[in-house]
């Protein structure tokens, strides 16, 4: 019996110092991928108060997206948010900021929508979850759907060193041949109709599923009583609406109310995922390493019971 367990225990060990991860390999701050999917489009147009209006582009020359993750409440958000904005003033091209403000649960914050935070949990709530134990943590910023930077403890010097390295990343589909396109039609810049359509990329795109939202964006809310002293909050997400799978259609469509002024912009973006990569062990010869383990932690069960066999 004890020759039996000293087996388990090395087997443990072996299996342990294999399989779990080392402690610190995902510090709080660094910049992580998300998984197999991203974000592009950002095409956008200004709709309040507005009969028409109309945008389209290719997908090379559309812009980067940030999808930030705050409360009027969470002061560590203005931190992450200022150096972003310094990030911003100063990267080539243009990047359309998207600010999901909490709401599920929320007793402080005006902003936020039920909508905005169940399309956040759905899409990055697992890997929030992994990196700072909530599946929706502000402050959060997520850069073209692929790279995800919670809180604000840098992982070089600073978080202004931080975001141009997500920011400079190529995505996917950024030299892919397709096009989107954004129109807004009202008799009264109010209601009206939303026409909307993306050629989707033709390759490298086995087993990739596309969606598209459209988003209402207040691009200035004051609010003395947030508590993180910003008042004025830019790019709040108003409306999240699910377009479906589809490559393009109309929509009949009334602008959320404006929390002040007129200055609701209506953001199409297209979300693609891709199903994780199957794992392959070729037989070649060699074991990948739990499997090392388990043969090392077999051969040393059979070798201690044989000892104990022969005494």
């Amino acid at each position: 019996m004890r020759s039996l367990s000293v087996a388990v225990s090395l087997l443990l060990l072996l299996l342990a110092a294999v399989l779990l991860p080392t402690a610190g390999s995902e510090p709080l701050g660094d910049r992580s991928g998300v998984d197999d999917q991203g974000v592009f489009g950002g095409l956008h147009i200004l709709a309040s108060n507005q009969s028409s209006g109309s945008v389209q582009a290719s997908l090379t020359e559309l812009p980067d997206i940030a999808e930030v993750y705050t409360a009027s409440w969470c002061e560590p958000c203005v931190v992450s948010e200022e150096a972003f904005q310094q990030v911003v003033a100063s990267h080539s091209g243009e990047v359309v900021e998207l600010q999901f403000h909490r709401a599920i649960g929320e007793t402080q914050d005006p902003f936020g929508t039920q909508a905005g935070d169940e399309r956040w949990e759905a899409r990055y709530g697992a890997q929030s979850e992994a990196l700072v134990g909530l599946k929706r943590a502000p402050p959060t910023i997520i850069i073209n759907g692929e790279w995800m930077h919670p809180g604000i403890v840098p992982n070089g010097e600073d978080l202004v060193e931080d975001y141009p390295s997500s920011l400079a990343e190529p995505t996917r589909f950024e030299d892919a041949t397709g096009a989107s396109s954004l129109e807004w039609q009202s008799s009264d810049g109010e209601s009206g109709t939303v026409t909307w359509s993306v050629t989707l990329p033709s390759a490298g795109v086995d087993g990739v599923q596309f969606s598209s939202l459209l988003i209402a964006v207040e691009e200035s809310a004051y609010f003395e009583e947030g508590s993180n002293g910003l008042g004025d909050y830019p790019h709040v997400v108003r409306d999240v609406v699910d377009l479906g799978s589809g490559s393009g259609g109309e929509l009949a469509y009334t602008l959320p109310d404006e929390w002040d002024g007129e200055d609701i912009s209506l953001v199409l973006i297209h979300q693609w995922s891709a199903p994780p990569p199957a794992v392959v062990i070729e037989d070649e010869g060699f074991l990948p390493a739990a499997g090392l383990a388990l043969v090392a932690a077999a051969f040393s069960l059979a070798l201690i019971e044989r000892r104990s066999h022969t005494r």
